[in-house]
């Protein structure tokens, strides 16, 4: 994985990386292997933060037992029909941001936020963090026309 970094890095032809994700992890051991290598790579300076993806409540309280350095991040999915409020919450409880990927093409959903959008002049991603209590949230989403899109919401 170090290796991988470094190579990253290279090809990126930068000093440090901004961020680096852990995405999706299939058991408690992978944390336990992946999370201290990427303290030791941002102690060393390659890595300026970390970030995860996927991880439950169960995972980001591993990751802060295992780790000394915050978490910066936590990728996961949101979008109208899947809200996750008590993680989003215990994100913001903890400071951790949270990236969401709303893959709007694919939801059963898009039609009514495309009818819902167009009535309120508000964005799908507006209209699926409207509910959220916390807004400590960047949203990332591939639109119907495939275009990637970034919006940031902060309050």
């Amino acid at each position: 994985m170090r290796n991988c970094v470094e190579e990253s890095r290279e090809k990126l032809g930068v000093e440090t990386i901004d961020l680096l994700y852990h995405h999706c992890p299939r058991q408690t051991k992978e944390i336990d292997t992946v999370l201290p290598v990427f303290e030791e790579l941002h102690g060393e300076g390659i890595v300026e933060r970390i970030g995860v993806s996927n991880y439950r409540i169960e995972g980001i309280e591993r990751a802060q037992e295992l780790i000394d350095i915050p978490l910066y991040v936590n990728q996961v999915e949101l979008y109208l029909l899947l809200q996750q409020q008590e993680l989003v919450a215990f994100l913001c409880d903890q400071d951790i941001y949270t990236v969401c990927t709303l893959r709007l093409s694919r939801e059963r959903c898009s039609t009514f936020l495309n009818w819902s959008t167009s009535r309120t002049n508000t964005t799908p991603q507006q209209q699926s963090l409207a509910s959220r209590g916390c807004f400590h949230v960047t949203v990332s989403s591939q639109s119907l026309d495939s275009a990637a899109k970034t919006t940031s919401v902060t309050t």
